[in-house]
């Protein structure tokens, strides 16, 4: 289990690169979760900033391409406090989320795991 977790972040890592630093836009930041690792049962903190009007929508998609939580944020710069739940108020299982940001063009996508 331990080397499907490590395969799978080695191939988030790769595919989330930026072979060009200049092509990431000023436009949008999503920060490291905070914790993270974070463990099961508890919470972690999300910051962001998007410029412009209009509403940003955020998600966290689980390692089998599930989304498991979808929001809009009507505020530009914040944070997101996340409690491991789904949108169905299950707890989620350990291992490794992806969580994004976006709005029309502008996304950047950031990594989480859940341990036990």
């Amino acid at each position: 289990m331990k080397a499907y977790i490590y395969i799978l972040m080695l191939l988030l890592l790769v595919l989330g690169a930026c072979s060009n630093p200049a092509e990431i836009s000023n436009d949008i930041w999503l920060g490291e979760a905070t914790p993270n690792p974070m463990h099961y049962g508890e919470s972690t903190t999300i910051p962001y900033r998007g410029i412009g009007d209009g509403e940003w929508l955020f998600t966290i998609i689980n390692s089998l391409g599930q989304e498991v939580l979808r929001t809009s944020l009507s505020s530009t710069e914040g944070g997101i406090t996340w409690n491991g739940l789904d949108q169905h108020g299950r707890q989620c299982q350990e291992g490794i989320y992806v969580y994004r940001l976006e709005r029309g063009t502008l996304s950047q996508t950031n990594k989480l795991l859940i341990i036990k």
